[in-house]
């Protein structure tokens, strides 16, 4: 006979939730026979890497923008293309670097009214809209 049980009563907390998401971010390799624990970022390929960077960038996103709004914003995974006024462009940068100084953010501009993100050559055209 199956048991069945309140799952309000028995939800995990938010101060649970971050000791598990403690517990499985801590993560040890091997070098030179030498065992290292990394102490920054997570493995490449963990399965919980890629539900941290989200939570972390959506919250940076939310924080960026009560300041500055781009004209356009798309992110994937960590890479971002965005549009924004010129004069606005180093402000913006420096705000996103100065929440975490182990995360980074590097930016590419146009030339030539081109500009590649990922995988795709985006195109400014003469009236001002993009195309790739």
């Amino acid at each position: 006979m199956m048991i069945r049980y309140d799952e309000m009563e028995n939800r995990l907390g938010h101060a649970q939730i971050l000791q598990l998401l403690k517990f499985c971010l801590r993560m040890y390799f091997t070098f030179d026979g030498t065992i290292y624990e990394q102490v920054k970022g997570t493995p490449m390929g963990f399965t919980v890497a890629g539900l941290t960077v989200e939570a972390y960038l959506q919250r940076l996103e939310s924080l960026v923008f009560r300041h500055h709004k781009p004209i356009f914003w798309a992110r994937y995974v960590s890479d971002t293309f965005f549009v924004i006024e010129r004069d606005q462009v180093l402000t913006f940068k420096e705000r996103l670097n100065s929440f975490l100084p182990t995360i980074q953010f590097t930016m590419e501009v146009e030339e030539n009214n081109q500009l590649a993100v990922i995988y795709v050559l985006i195109f400014r055209k003469d009236c001002g809209g993009l195309k790739a």
